[in-house]
C-alpha cells in the first residue's frame, strides 16, 4: 500500500491544478470559497460533466472539513492543505494535516475497514450497505453521524490511499488521496 501511495502522491504533486492551504483553523472561509469556485469552473476549462464536478466538489468539501475539524494547526511544523490534480483522465484530491501519533491506529483502522469494501464482488453495493448500516446503527452525536470516510469512498468509487509520515515524537502528517476516474 505504501508504494502505491508514494506513486500516486508523486503523480498528484506533478500534475497540480489547485491548492488550498489552511494554515489555521479560522479565517478559512474565503480561501475555501475561492478554491471551490475554481473547482466549479473546471467544467468549462476541461469540458467535464456536471455530475463529475459535483463529486469533486463534494469530496473536496469532506476533505476540507476533515482538515479543519480534525487537523492540528502547528504552522512551524506543517501547513495543512487540500490539493486537486488531474492527469490521464483521473482527478486526485489530496488532503494533508497533522495528526497526533497516538490517534494513528484508530484512524488507520477506519480507512482499512472502508477500503476492505473493495474486496467485495460489487464494491459499490458493499459501500452502500455499509453506509445504510452505519446510518441505522450509529447513535447521533452533536456533530451528526460520522460517515465521512465512507462518503469519500462512495463518491470516488476507488480505494482511499492514505499515509502517515512521522515528523517528530508527537505528530505525523496524515495524507489522504481520493482518486476519481472520468466516465
Amino acid at each position: 500500500m505504501e508504494e502505491d501511495f508514494k506513486k500516486i502522491f508523486q503523480l498528484s504533486e506533478n500534475n497540480l491544478l489547485l491548492e488550498l492551504q489552511l494554515p489555521e483553523n479560522k479565517n478559512f472561509i474565503e480561501k475555501t470559497k475561492i478554491f471551490q469556485n475554481e473547482i466549479k469552473s473546471l467544467d468549462k476549462k476541461l469540458e467535464l460533466n456536471e455530475r463529475l464536478i459535483k463529486n469533486i466538489y463534494f469530496i473536496s468539501s469532506e476533505l476540507i472539513q476533515a482538515v479543519i475539524h480534525d487537523g492540528i494547526f502547528q504552522n512551524d511544523l506543517f501547513t495543512n492543505c487540500v490539493k486537486l490534480s488531474y492527469t490521464d483522465n483521473r482527478f486526485y484530491l489530496l488532503s494533508q494535516n497533522l495528526i497526533e501519533i497516538p490517534n494513528i491506529p484508530r484512524v488507520q483502522k477506519k480507512f482499512d475497514e472502508v477500503n476492505s469494501a473493495f474486496d467485495a464482488e460489487d464494491s459499490t453495493e458493499e459501500l452502500q450497505l455499509r453506509y445504510k448500516y452505519k446510518i441505522k446503527n450509529t447513535p447521533m452525536t452533536k456533530s451528526g453521524i460520522s460517515v465521512g470516510v465512507l462518503d469519500l469512498a462512495r463518491r470516488s468509487l476507488n480505494k482511499l490511499h492514505f499515509n502517515f509520515e512521522k515528523i517528530n515524537d508527537k505528530y505525523a502528517i496524515f495524507s489522504i488521496i481520493c482518486t476519481i476516474d472520468i466516465d
